[in-house]
């Protein structure tokens, strides 16, 4: 994952390199790249684009959680997050208003923190037991955090430009929210695999109850992958190894606990991400935005 996360920064390199050289010989360009030279354009997208890793790292977590752990079927995993999409939802119409009174920036950063104590809640709310209060307050407040922050970076960002590039405005911000959306389920994503894999290894090289053969074997079979299935379907995989019942319970046990931790550190890792939000947040506008005037001869200016 991350050497094609660097590939794919080295394409966004070549791109812009041709766009500046096709824009010093006076040739037409998909898109001016002065404009991400504008401060506020620059808070604008990298907030948007950390918003859009937290929120598609979460929404590629919750389904497994619901559906894996918990046996929850499409509808029923829909209609457990409609608090989260609920709280989206009146924020949203909230935001603006709030904004009224309040900056931009303050909104944004009260966003990014029920952003971080959502998904904390929700970390704290995954468990094999369900007792639901701390999930659904955790989804509340995320869908919240989630609603105030949409509810103010297209507007940043489509502002700070003049009327004649608007267009190339919501090209860029497109590309910010894709390129969010994708770092934040390969991200998050590479994250839960990875502490699968890792904490099932751990969990059965430190189980004395199994045999040091079987160890071996089962620690060899998960280092080259461990799919994310439900705990009868692992134990239905487990049980045509020929192991004792015993045995097989073990095994089973112990991929269900590193399935539950790694979800939580998942959820953990989103937290952090969404404090790293307010950095780029910092330089979001204090006032109330107008249109950038005329034309971008001096993006900096503008």
């Amino acid at each position: 994952m991350p050497f094609v996360i660097l590939a794919g920064f080295g394409v966004l390199w070549l791109l812009a390199s041709g766009l500046a050289r096709r824009a010093a010989t006076g040739g037409p360009v998909l898109v001016d790249l002065r404009l991400l030279r504008i401060p506020q354009m620059q808070a604008g997208l990298s907030t948007l684009l950390v918003q859009q890793l937290i929120l598609l790292g979460t929404f590629f977590v919750l389904p497994v959680y619901l559906q894996v752990v918990r046996g929850l079927d499409a509808f029923e995993t829909g209609v457990q997050l409609l608090p989260l999409s609920g709280a989206l939802l009146v924020f949203a119409l909230a935001g603006p208003r709030i904004a009224a009174r309040r900056s931009i920036r303050t909104v944004v950063r009260i966003g990014i923190g029920m952003l971080s104590v959502g998904a904390l809640a929700i970390a704290g709310g995954v468990d094999a037991e369900f007792t639901g209060s701390a999930f659904n307050v955790g989804l509340l407040c995320f869908g919240g955090g989630a609603g105030l922050m949409m509810s103010q970076l297209g507007n940043v960002i489509m502002s700070s430009v003049p009327a004649d590039h608007a267009s190339e405005a919501g090209g860029l911000q497109g590309t910010a929210q894709n390129l969010g959306a994708s770092l934040g389920t390969a991200l998050i994503g590479s994250v839960l695999v990875a502490g699968l894999v890792g904490g099932f290894t751990a969990n059965i090289t430190r189980n004395d109850s199994l045999p040091a053969d079987v160890r071996d074997r089962v620690v060899a079979a998960a280092e080259t992958g461990l799919p994310i299935v439900t705990v009868d379907d692992a134990r239905a995989v487990v049980a045509k190894s020929g192991l004792p019942d015993d045995q097989v319970d073990a095994v089973v046990d112990e991929y269900a606990d590193a399935q539950l931790r790694a979800l939580k550190t998942s959820l953990l890792v989103v937290a952090v991400l969404a404090l790293l939000a307010f950095w780029p947040a910092r330089r979001l506008p204090s006032q109330a935005l107008v249109e950038a005037p005329g034309r971008v001869s001096d993006p900096v200016a503008t």
